[in-house]
């Protein structure tokens, strides 16, 4: 992918920021809600090379910064054109993660638990959960571990599309198995790609419940 490197937000023109922080002038390697991607920048004759290991957007402003090292003491300057190379095995795995945690929403719906609000999600391999307004009880919490893990692994063998689209305030939508809420992830092409998901642990969470995952088949 071809983009610019741009001044820091708030100059118009002169130096980068210090060398590990790389503003392009759109996003490439998108942040947020889950592990960011990593992946490499560099000059079209491969002559200059920049490791991206996180990004991040500074308040205020419309780039996205590329943190990272170069491999030699080459730099690029402001306004050289640079190919973006994401780590394609990370994006797809984080993907998988992320969609894991949307699928547990139509899972929930699907086997009748519709009281169940999404609260929050934290879609990162060092233990991924969703966590839920409201409560499952103690002692029916098996038996729904047992109609989630099923339902789940219906949903993935259905091989739904996900769908991702804005809203008419301009919110980006993700359904993905049937149930839709706003999010900003990267994501999967149909259920099927998640391969596979096994929940489990259902326990309170002061007033939420957390629904714990782990995915299966891994790639990474």
């Amino acid at each position: 992918m071809r983009v610019q490197i741009i001044p820091p937000c708030g100059l118009n023109h002169s130096p980068l920021p210090i060398p590990h922080h790389l503003p392009l002038e759109r996003e490439r390697l998108p942040p947020g809600g889950q592990p960011a991607d990593s992946g490499v920048i560099s000059s079209f004759d491969g002559s200059i090379k920049f490791e991206v290991s996180h990004v991040q957007k500074p308040k205020g402003c419309k780039y996205i910064e590329h943190l990272g090292t170069y491999v030699d003491d080459k730099r690029f300057a402001v306004g050289d054109e640079v190919r973006v190379e994401i780590d394609a095995v990370k994006r797809r795995f984080h993907a998988r993660l992320h969609s894991a945690g949307h699928l547990l929403d139509s899972a929930f719906t699907n086997i009748g638990m519709m009281d169940l609000i999404p609260s929050k999600g934290y879609h990162f391999p060092d233990g991924p959960y969703v966590e839920y307004i409201g409560n499952v009880a103690a002692e029916k919490r098996d038996d729904v571990l047992r109609q989630l893990n099923k339902e789940a692994e219906r949903l993935i063998q259905e091989a739904i599309p996900v769908i991702v689209a804005k809203n008419e305030k301009g919110d980006r939508m993700v359904n993905v198995g049937g149930t839709e809420c706003a999010c900003g992830g990267t994501h999967v092409k149909n259920t099927a790609d998640i391969v596979g998901i096994t929940i489990t642990r259902i326990k309170k969470s002061k007033k939420n419940v957390r629904i714990s995952y782990l995915l299966t088949h891994c790639d990474e």
